[in-house]
Order: structure tokens, then C-alpha cells, then sequence
């Protein structure tokens, strides 16, 4: 996949992604208004970068022949389970940021859904060619 090609699906997959995340965070930033990894900037910075890179990653994957299709949504569901990580991670260690709650990890993990589910709902990239 060209480069061309490939921001032309970031830009129809990204928006939708963007915009569930921004009303997740819109929902959830009372839970933890303090909490800076549920600013709208960081959110939606993140939303992106993932976009980007499941974008890339079947890029990738579409150059090594046939069966990318399949082959991404292992990816993304095996990325998924890796950037959640992290999040789990702050559950057990306890307080890392500042107004940092329970709650508003798991909204964190819920972003990391909503993001991956809005990519792979929208892209052109999993549609059958006409």
C-alpha cells in the first residue's frame, strides 16, 4: 500500500474513532476530572497513533500477500491486549497519576476498545474490492 493510499484510509477510519473517543471522554471526565490521561488532548492524540497504527500494520501485512484481512484482526486484537497492559497495571500498583481512580482506568481500557472497534467498523481497508 502506498503511502498516499494509506493516509487516504487514516483519514475515512480516524474520524470515527475520534469522535466516539471525544464523547467517551465527554461522558467520563466527571469520574475524574483531575486525571490527565482522560484529557481531551491525550485521548485524542492516542486515538490516533492506534488509527495509525492499525492502518500501518495491515500496510504491512497487505504486502506479504494475500490474506491481510484476516491476518489483522489478530493484530489488533493481540495489540489490544498488550496496550491494556499498562492500565492494568496502574489497577494493581495503585495511585500513578494524580486523580487518578479505578474507574477512570477502566474508561482508559474502554478508549482502547472504542478506538480499535472504530477503525475496523470503518476502514475501507477491509471491504471487498469492487
Amino acid at each position: 500500500m502506498a503511502a498516499g493510499q494509506a493516509l487516504r484510509n487514516l483519514a475515512i477510519a480516524a474520524p470515527p474513532a475520534l469522535a466516539l473517543n471525544a464523547a467517551v471522554v465527554a461522558w467520563a471526565r466527571p469520574l475524574a476530572p483531575d486525571f490527565i490521561l482522560l484529557s481531551y488532548g491525550v485521548v485524542l492524540f492516542w486515538t490516533l497513533v492506534g488509527a495509525a497504527g492499525i492502518v500501518l500494520v495491515h500496510g504491512l501485512l497487505a504486502r506479504r500477500g494475500p490474506g491481510a484481512v484476516a491476518r489483522i484482526w489478530k493484530w489488533v486484537a493481540l495489540a489490544l491486549g498488550l496496550t491494556v497492559l499498562p492500565d492494568l497495571a496502574m489497577l494493581l500498583i495503585g495511585q500513578v497519576f494524580p486523580g487518578q481512580t479505578v474507574g477512570a482506568v477502566w474508561v482508559l481500557i474502554l478508549l482502547h476498545a472504542t478506538c480499535a472497534g472504530a477503525v475496523m467498523a470503518t476502514s475501507p481497508l477491509w471491504r471487498p474490492k469492487p
